[in-house]
């Protein structure tokens, strides 16, 4: 079915009014007989599921409030309709679930009143911020019967004036004209009309509030900032100030996705043709790029490398893309989104910058740096089974959202500053080599050097002996021991004051380099370039949970398993506070991250900003989405099967290597998982009285004091209130294997997992693991340092995405414990 514009929408539907009273139509048709009733045309309700792209092949769900439900699968156009709802009683609710790249994405709409003719009922982000100002839930969800009751059609429709209050100016400035309504105007989602207006917008719900921006705002010096949320708050009456009227146009953005689909109707093997290291594309292919593209360090080439030679891209379909934001206007670029799905029907998402040519084409221009260097918002919601008993108090039961900091150190410097990203490989899926960076380092020339260490900062300022935010000095990331590749940095610790003022005050040499001098008695502040951390994942803001269903024992509450206290989950490096306003404002308003470059001489060899895109949600928004089941959930027997030590079953006591099985299910209307991860890792702590006073000894015999307790009064006070003696692991190690004599250098570290596609509910034995789940059996041989306990940690996680471009990770956890022998 093709929807008219609303003038001609308006005109068939007076027309089919005036034909049903007139009792037929003109033509051949035969005219009824006399005393012959008029055929009725039953209610039906139609409309189009749209994000600024289609919802294409959504899963479309009406209920009433009798709880009756009807069931049908939109077009590739987003496009639905229920011919017929005679006899459903209102308020209808109406759900649109289906994929777009890697999101799962869910939306509803509210229809107060039983229509009457044929009625239109959108399904957009603009219609979900209505059903969630007055949804009984945190956020909006499939409502049953006695809630959709409970609604009046008055407080819906105080809602739909709220939010078009907020975006009444853009409405106007867009042309759509003062009877635009979400719900009911019909539109096409092809960028004109009301899919023009979603290309604009931002809306994030989260438990309690919603917020709207306008994702095409310019500062005044052309750089891309969203303008300041306009937050609309559950349950009052106020409302704020409208989204900016700046706009832009998304023409022919149609047109991009019909050249990259054009480009992979061609078989693997002849989009790119690779011969001694350089690549020749298939002229389909050739015009979508430009021709100077880079992003992150890659050409165009190496950079779509594994999609062009991947045979299961053969046939890959292309959505429109999503603007995730505008990022200049001379020359126009926006960064933007591109969802496909390949030849078996999963879906990816790449994220771009794209730019409109004279000829009012986009092409792929990359985000112009030299570096493989991102942040992308992550949060996570993790159960940790293991009890809170008197001995063993290490629960970490909690929800944190922050960022997930990525930097490929594989980069060499020379004498004139050029940098050189190494181990392009136009063969790889990567567009990498799998060479770490001790291999490529040892094929250098002598005056060439690689990355010895960056420095991360962002919105944060220090309160007190605390900070809020990214600590204002930055975050130090170096290459993880852990790590055989080594193509990523793990944070280390915060920079201290001592060294931020050192590297601030030095001054440029004639090679661009900053060579940072001593402070605090190390003249490198990337030392030997290592650390024994494993985690990219910033955390900003942590919540501890309280009473935690037992996933083992038939998911009953168990008040032994409640989370410690916030001020355990203190890390990277301790003294944290959920953020302060001008913060959160900050995080919420696509900031710029700078990253500082430090080569293996200590020398600053560049400074590059990242923009973090997408929304760093509330730690309460990642609780809502789990209690309000919109992830997947493992079944029980597969938790019991790797989580439950007290069991006595092999994949339990014995490490896990090669392949693993795993059941779950998938809510209706829940993000789906993407990766089914398993990690696991063996460490060692000494037994004392928890994160506070003068140790009497670390885990390698040393005395210490612990940094976190000195550095805040109030926070010690609260952890000297914590009763029982703990393991305390702020000086905790990785354990490591054994080796023919001795112990070896290998630490027992391991992660990997199952790339999963939405719709699939298990994994059999069959399917391809490449970690470690280490066993009791571990346990009993890891090397550890005198008078050392171990623990061995097992998690099991999905990984799914939100509608905000976040990663969300959803773990359950346990731990066993080998105390040393007496």
């Amino acid at each position: 079915m093709r929807l008219l514009p609303p003038r001609a929408a308006l005109s068939a539907i007076g027309a089919a009014i005036v034909l049903i009273g007139c009792g037929g139509g003109a033509g051949d048709s035969p005219s009824p007989a006399p005393d012959a009733a008029p055929v009725a045309t039953p209610p039906s309700l139609s409309g189009v599921a749209a994000v600024g792209a289609a919802v294409g092949e959504a899963t479309i769900t009406l209920t009433d409030a009798t709880g009756r439900t009807l069931t049908t699968t939109a077009d590739a156009g987003g496009r639905y309709r229920f011919d017929d709802v005679t006899g459903l009683v209102a308020p209808y609710q109406i759900q649109a679930t289906g994929a777009l790249g890697e999101a799962m994405v869910t939306l509803h709409a509210l229809v107060a009143s039983a229509p009457s003719g044929a009625v239109v009922a959108n399904v957009t982000p603009l219609t979900n911020a209505i059903a969630a100002l007055v949804a009984p839930t945190d956020l909006p969800t499939a409502m049953t019967a006695a809630q959709l009751q409970a609604l009046s059609p008055a407080a819906i429709a105080q809602a739909g004036e709220r939010v078009a209050a907020v975006i009444a100016p853009l409405v106007g400035a867009l042309g759509l004209g003062n009877g635009f309504d979400p719900l009911t105007t019909p539109f096409n989602a092809d960028g004109t009309g009301a899919d023009r207006l979603l290309d604009h917008l931002d809306v994030a719900v989260a438990p309690g509030t919603v917020a709207l921006s306008n994702k095409m705002a310019l500062a005044s010096d052309g750089r891309s900032t969203a303008d300041s949320a306009s937050t609309l708050v559950k349950g009052a009456t106020s409302v704020p100030a409208p989204v900016s009227t700046e706009a832009s146009d998304t023409n022919n953005f149609d047109e991009l996705a019909q050249r990259l689909q054009g480009c992979f109707a061609i078989p693997a093997g002849q989009r790119l043709v690779v011969s001694n290291g350089s690549g020749t594309l298939h002229s389909a292919c050739a015009g979508i790029a430009s021709a100077d593209y880079l992003h992150n360090g890659q050409p165009f080439m190496h950079r779509f490398a594994g999609a062009l030679n991947s045979a299961t891209q053969d046939g890959a379909t292309y959505s429109r893309p999503i603007v995730r934001l505008r990022i200049s206007a001379l020359p126009e670029r926006m960064a933007v989104n591109l969802n496909f799905k390949d030849s078996t029907g999963a879906g990816y998402t790449r994220p771009e910058v794209i730019e409109r040519q004279a000829d009012g084409r986009w092409l792929l221009v990359g985000n112009r740096r030299a570096f493989n260097g991102y942040a992308e918002a992550q949060a996570t919601y993790l159960n940790d089974l293991t009890p809170n008993t008197s001995y063993n108090n290490l629960n970490t039961s909690r929800v944190d959202t922050g960022f997930r900091l990525a930097f490929d150190p594989r980069v060499s410097f020379d004498t004139s500053g050029r940098i050189t990203y190494n181990g392009l490989d136009l063969s790889s899926s990567s567009g990498f080599s799998d060479s770490s960076w001790a291999a490529i380092r040892a094929t250098l020339a002598a005056d060439q050097r690689m990355v010895g260490c960056v420095i991360v900062r962002g919105p944060g300022e220090k309160v007190g002996a605390k900070w809020s935010g990214i600590h204002p000095n930055g975050l130090l990331l170096k290459r993880p021991t852990g790590s055989t590749v080594q193509d990523y940095l793990a944070i280390d610790t915060i920079v201290s004051d001592g060294w931020r003022a050192a590297i601030d005050a030095t001054t440029v040499a004639a090679d661009g380099s900053v060579a940072a001098p001593a402070a605090g008695g190390q003249t490198n502040i990337c030392g030997a370039g290592t650390t024994v951390t494993s985690s990219s994942s910033y955390v900003v803001d942590a919540q501890a949970l309280g009473a935690r269903l037992n996933a083992l024992n038939g998911r009953t509450a168990d008040a032994s398993i409640a989370g410690r206290d916030v001020a355990w989950n203190t890390s990277a490096r301790y003294a944290r506070m959920a953020p302060t306003g001008s913060v959160k404002s900050a995080l919420e308003a696509n900031p710029p991250l700078t990253f500082e470059v430090f080569d293996t001489d200590g020398k600053l060899r560049a400074v590059m900003q990242s923009r973090f895109l997408g929304r760093l949600p509330e730690a309460n928004l990642a609780r809502a989405y789990v209690e309000s089941r919109q992830v997947p959930e493992f079944s029980t027997d597969s938790l019991r099967r790797y989580l439950d030590f007290d069991g006595s079953t092999d994949s339990v006591n014995q490490t896990v290597t090669g392949s693993v099985t795993l059941d779950w299910t998938t809510p209706r209307g829940a993000f789906g998982a993407d990766r089914i991860g398993l990690y696991a890792e063996v460490y060692r702590a000494t037994p004392g009285v928890g994160i506070r006073g003068p140790l009497s000894r670390a885990w390698d015999g040393t005395a210490t004091t612990s940094s976190l307790w000195t550095s805040d009064a109030e926070l010690a006070a609260q952890l000297d209130a914590i009763p029982g003696a703990n393991f305390y692991w702020w000086n905790g190690a990785f354990a490591v294997a054994p080796a023919t004599s001795g112990c070896s250098s290998t630490p027992l570290v391991s992660t990997s997992g199952v790339n999963v596609a939405r719709s699939a509910t298990q994994v059999g034995a069959s399917a391809s693991y490449g970690g470690t789940l280490f066993g009791k059996d571990a346990l009993a041989t890891a090397c550890l340092g005198a008078g050392s306990h171990a623990l061995v940690y097992r998690e099991l996680f999905f990984r799914t995405y939100t509608d905000q471009n976040v990663r969300l990770y959803v773990a359950t956890a346990n731990r066993a414990l080998r105390a040393p022998a007496p």
